[in-house]
């Protein structure tokens, strides 16, 4: 019976972190729409989704109860998190659509209850395991739809040969081999998964050049390179201090040369200088974001489909645009000023323990809570990943800083400074 309910729970925890990257169903349920089917893909019924995640929420609630003493001891890890979690359902009571904040609130609620199950179910190491899991089937998936069914698994349209894999559009399967190729990484690091991780990287890398996602392929190129330099903290002083101060100046140099030469160099990449009009989304969006600076439009209200303020920056753009396609601006439209504070000094706290686990331990998977927050980062510059129900980057978000503050040489850490 043991050994029977520990496999219910692997396997539902796997299939969870497959259904939370969004696969499968966006794609299959809206018949292989493309862009320009945008009507197609709003309009679908998509409640056999939701049914979906609310059985996900009510099996992660009854898994967590099981071990609620437990749970409850890794909630007080991190109060910060919980608040800011509370404070966006608390957004219904001064929200600009209150009914959909009270049902967007709940599945984040949902969500984040599942990124908790997995960070008190599974250590560290295990989380790395189930991950290499679930990408290995987003992979098959995603290669052997493109190959068999490829009028699902790549797109037509203004972005003919693209390839999308299991996911709805190419910058979703980009974004998630960006985050699998960042996993394998660590993998290929570690000498007892070492083979299929080289396979996982390799597949990876070739889901996220056909899927022509240029913002994913310039994300995986800095993590590369974060990866690499966090890899250098591990070093002593002697060499590490003079290696990180060339990178610094490289980097500096190039951020300057990249002020200086910001459209040429866009344009060399094949980007237009806008980011695909991202720009002026950005700054119509923060035109917004000043009318209700301190406690935003409440919870997932700004860009719902009748939204009359996200309707005049639609019209601008000409488009249905979904989000304003940057983590903080949509944290700010939806939670204002007092939530993405509370937020960001909770990932700022968890980026300082996740160092000083990295600078005190030697093995590959303690690198992986500082990459992931570097992939986080960055995928929030043009996309939106922050607080997104139904996510898995906000579910891996949520497990990332409860194994950080719940590990025991975090704690072993904290009490010798305290010492010191």
């Amino acid at each position: 019976m043991k050994r029977f309910f520990i496999s219910f729970e692997k396997l539902f925890t796997v299939i969870s972190i497959v259904i939370y990257s969004g696969g499968f169903f966006k794609l299959v349920l809206s018949n292989g729409a493309n862009e320009e089917d945008l009507g197609i893909v709003q309009n679908n019924d998509y409640s056999i989704v939701l049914l979906v995640y609310k059985l996900i929420y009510i099996i992660t609630f009854i898994l967590l109860s099981l071990r609620w003493k437990k749970v409850i001891h890794t909630l007080k890890k991190d109060k910060l998190i919980c608040l800011v979690i509370i404070y966006s359902a608390a957004s219904v009571l001064w929200s600009f659509d209150p009914q959909i904040t009270f049902t967007r609130s709940t599945a984040l609620v949902g969500t984040s209850l599942f990124g908790l199950y997995f960070a008190t179910r599974y250590s560290l190491e295990d989380q790395l395991k189930n991950l290499f899991l679930a990408f290995g089937l987003v992979i098959f998936f995603s290669f052997f739809t493109a190959i068999f069914l490829p009028k699902y698994g790549i797109m037509a349209g203004i972005h003919t040969g693209a390839w999308r894999g299991i996911y709805i559009h190419k910058n979703v399967l980009g974004k998630m081999m960006a985050l699998s190729s960042s996993l394998f990484l660590i993998g290929v690091n570690d000498k007892q998964h070492r083979i299929p991780s080289y396979l996982g990287l390799s597949l990876s890398i070739i889901l996220l050049v056909f899927s022509k996602s240029s913002s994913a392929i310039g994300a995986f190129f800095f993590l590369v390179i974060i990866f690499l330099i966090l890899k250098v903290f591990r070093w002593q002083y002697e060499l590490m201090i003079p290696v990180l101060i060339a990178v610094l100046f490289i980097g500096m140099s190039g951020l300057l040369f990249f002020t200086e030469h910001p459209d040429s160099l866009l344009i060399s990449v094949g980007k237009d200088p806008t980011l695909t009009g991202r720009t002026d989304l950005w700054l119509w969006a923060l035109d917004d974001i000043l009318k209700r600076p301190w406690l935003g439009y409440g919870y997932g209200a700004f860009w719902q489909d009748l939204s009359i303020k996200a309707a005049s920056i639609r019209y601008a753009a000409g488009w249905h645009v979904p989000s304003a396609h940057n983590g903080l601006l949509d944290l700010c439209l939806d939670i204002g000023i007092f939530g993405v504070v509370i937020l960001l000094i909770d990932i700022f706290r968890t980026s300082f323990q996740a160092f000083r686990l990295l600078r005190n331990t030697s093995l590959a998977i303690y690198i992986w809570p500082l990459l992931f927050l570097s992939n986080m980062i960055l995928a929030n510059i043009t996309e939106t990943t922050l607080m997104v129900r139904n996510d898995l980057f906000w579910v891996i978000f949520i497990a990332v800083v409860f194994s950080v503050l719940s590990h025991p040489e975090t704690k072993r850490i904290t009490s010798t400074s305290k010492i010191i």
